[in-house]
């Protein structure tokens, strides 16, 4: 590859740090915002996040959540649903942290130097791939949720007054931002190898 197209020693590393800084900062955002709402009738709505489903009527000041694996409401599916897409979040958040450690030792020039060849560039591009995996995963189970029929309960898209919210775009933006990465990580070697023109 020619030297115009390295980064100088520890360069990829740092921009690789900041790209799993951002995802962190998506992956945070996804988990703390709701999936759904449904407007209702006044001032009365209906929404949902991956934890609680809450809503409150037009004279209510306060509204009534239920978390949503609670075994009071008898639904295995939804259940199970929720269940599923907690566990790719969190698993997309842990592999987020790997990524960001990986980079930090990029970063060092430390990748480099690993047994049998296997260079940072490796490492890094595979840390992404599994983010971006994940990810994906995670955004389509939460997307799939209000688009299933949970029990004796309707699919809340089939509201007149349903409305997408932040979580899913969020996963959605973790997923390009690992792409980046991933380009980042097999376009630009980075490393001790930057310091070498073709």
């Amino acid at each position: 590859m020619s030297a115009e197209n390295q980064l100088p020693a520890g360069k990829r590393g740092l921009v690789y740090v900041i790209l799993s800084c951002v995802c962190l900062m998506w992956m945070f955002i996804a988990f703390g915002t709701r999936v759904y709402t449904i407007e209702g009738s006044g001032s009365s709505e209906t929404w949902s996040d991956i934890w609680y489903s809450c809503s409150r009527g037009n004279s209510d000041a306060v509204a009534g959540c239920v978390y949503l694996t609670d075994k009071n409401i008898d639904c295995v599916k939804l259940e199970d649903h929720i269940r599923a897409t907690r566990a790719f979040y969190i698993l997309t958040a842990v592999f987020v942290v790997v990524s960001l450690a990986a980079g930090l030792v990029d970063m060092f020039g430390s990748l480099e130097g690993l047994p049998g060849g296997l260079g940072g560039a490796v490492v890094l591009a595979v840390c992404s791939a599994v983010v971006i995996v994940w990810s994906v995963l995670a955004w389509a189970l939460c997307i799939s949720y209000p688009r299933t029929i949970f029990c004796s309960t309707n699919a809340a898209v089939d509201s007149d007054t349903f409305r997408w919210e932040a979580s899913p775009f969020m996963m959605l933006m973790l997923t390009i931002t690992a792409i980046i990465q991933l380009v980042l990580a097999l376009v630009f070697p980075g490393g001790p190898a930057a310091k070498t023109a073709a």
